[in-house]
Formats: C-alpha cells, sequence, structure tokens
C-alpha cells in the first residue's frame, strides 16, 4: 500500500536565499545596477553600491558629557555661630617619630582654634 507522504517529493537542505551569483541590483542612491553582491546597506536603509557608501557621520550621535556633583567624603559644615564666623579645625594627632633621629615623642594634640572679629585675630590654643 502506498502512502501519501510516500508520494510527495522530499525537499533538499540548502540555504534560505539564494546566493546571487548573477543576480542585479538597483541603487537606492544613484538608480543605476551594479551585481548584487556589491551592494551594501547604510545606516538610513538604504541599498547602496559600494562605490556610493557614505558611513554615518559622528555628530549625529552626541556623546554629552556631565559634571559630578556628589562628594565622596563630604561632611556636614561646622557651626559658624558657635565659633565666631570661623569653622572649627581638626583636631590632628601625630604619633610618634620625627624627623631621622630616631627620638620618640609623645603624641601631639594640634587642637588651635582661631576666633575672629573684624581687623583682629585672636588665636587661642588649648
Amino acid at each position: 500500500m502506498v502512502t501519501p507522504s510516500s508520494r510527495t517529493a522530499r525537499k533538499a537542505s540548502s540555504g534560505k536565499y539564494a546566493r546571487g551569483k548573477y543576480a542585479r541590483a538597483i541603487s537606492d542612491r544613484s538608480g543605476l545596477e551594479y551585481p548584487y553582491k556589491e551592494m551594501v546597506r547604510e545606516w538610513t536603509g538604504a541599498l547602496v553600491h559600494t562605490s556610493e557608501f557614505e558611513p554615518k557621520n559622528p555628530l549625529l550621535d552626541p556623546v554629552s558629557y556631565t559634571d559630578p556633583e556628589a562628594l565622596k567624603n563630604a561632611r556636614p559644615q561646622a557651626s559658624l555661630a558657635a565659633t565666631g564666623g570661623v569653622p572649627d579645625q581638626i583636631t590632628n594627632t601625630f604619633p610618634g617619630t620625627f624627623g631621622e633621629t630616631g627620638i620618640s615623642y609623645p603624641k601631639i594634640n594640634t587642637g588651635i582654634k582661631a576666633n575672629a572679629s573684624i581687623g583682629t585675630v585672636t588665636v587661642v590654643i588649648s
């Protein structure tokens, strides 16, 4: 008995498109006929010959740069009312050895604060 599937021809496996070895195409820019294999698609979508191809100008895609606004190690501003208009000074503590003599000193506290008024500067060392 012959089944319907045995009577139909089988399709040979091949590529999806033809190679275009002898094909011709018309350029969207000039309207001239060129070999299909020498045609390329531009960024505008036009199919043109390689001799007519124009790459996209980089000025059509501008790059914008923004300045960063945040600080990495930001701290709140010191109370200016408590110090007479001058921000609090940072207290530095230096441990140890100074110079090449190898003499070790105790920790030095440099907590210098300045109080200011118009025309004079008063330095208080604590």
